[in-house]
């Protein structure tokens, strides 16, 4: 009676997978190519997204062309300097993966790094304090390529990352200073009694957030363009105990002690419970302090809440 039977579908989509080639830890160190998460791309000239695995799929079989951005559903990574390379158009074979490499460009590997590193901890800070999910989940701004050397700062909302020197690398291309510095802001945004903790309190922390990444407790590989760091919280044959290493003028050294700590409890929970389970309960500690400690002094009334 002219009435519809059946409808198929005939359309085929082909997929594949974006990378990006970053510093594995450091930029001048050994190199990796990374999915890139939850992306905004252009495929073939219309808006597309990357999902977790950075895979990525478009109409027909043919070749397609895939211009990445640094710009995700999670991180933002915004060039203060104006000279990145505009990203490039890159052609991906069906079932096949792309690599967007930028190594010999300092200012472009800032931002192809930062969006990495950037993912990394915030998946990893989701899983340490679900209550901050709903931050988690929101766009952050990773601002590289700052005027200035030698440094990094975290405000609540976003981190800024500043050029290389003879001295110094290019911060958004060191991992741990990336998990360092956005350890801050996952602080400031979890930390639940009012007004502002500690600084020295907050550096610890933040150090061990990248150390808990890494599981290496030594900070800031690469940062002078060596394999050393710029910090240690286990230093061998060195503890750093409250109030004998309080070091008023500097925060970082006195950020040790907690850091430190945390490292040691981490330490010792793996060696009784297993990797897994004792990393799970250090972070369900680090999670309580983070949330209810002021100072170093009020970390382990935290640390037994928890």
């Amino acid at each position: 009676d002219g009435r519809e039977l059946a409808r198929t579908n005939k359309r085929m989509y082909a997929g594949g997978t974006l990378k990006f080639d970053v510093g594995e830890r450091y930029a001048n160190g050994v190199r990796v190519d990374a999915p890139a998460p939850v992306l905004g791309v252009t495929v073939n000239g219309s808006a597309a997204a990357t999902a977790d695995d950075g895979t990525f799929s478009w109409a027909g079989s043919a070749a397609a062309t895939v211009v990445p951005s640094t710009r995700g559903a999670v991180v933002d990574v915004v060039d203060a300097s104006g000279s990145a390379a505009p990203p490039p158009a890159l052609t991906v074979q069906p079932g096949g993966s792309v690599t967007w490499s930028a190594a010999s460009d300092e200012f472009t590997d800032a931002a192809i790094s930062a969006y990495i590193y950037g993912n990394i901890v915030k998946a990893r800070d989701r899983l340490i304090n679900p209550a901050v999910a709903s931050w988690l989940d929101t766009r952050f701004t990773f601002r590289v390529n700052e005027d200035g050397s030698c440094n990094a700062y975290a405000t609540a909302t976003d981190v800024h990352f500043y050029r290389a020197s003879a001295t110094c690398q290019n911060t958004a291309r060191l991992a741990d200073i990336v998990f360092h510095e956005f350890g801050h802001a996952f602080h400031y945004n979890s930390f639940l009694l009012g007004g502002a903790p500690a600084a020295e309190l907050s550096e610890g922390l933040a150090d061990f957030n990248a150390a808990n990444i890494t599981e290496d407790p030594a900070i800031g590989r690469g940062f002078f363009y060596t394999d050393e760091p710029d910090r240690d919280i286990d230093p061998p044959g060195r503890e750093f105990v409250y109030p004998q290493d309080v070091v008023n003028a500097d925060v970082h050294q006195t950020g040790l002690i907690i850091g430190g700590a945390l490292w040691d409890l981490r330490t010792a929970l793996v060696r009784e419970l297993g990797h897994a389970a004792g990393v799970t309960a250090t972070e369900k500690v680090f999670s309580g302090i983070l949330q209810r400690a002021a100072d170093i002094p009020s970390t382990y009334m935290a640390a037994l809440v928890a």
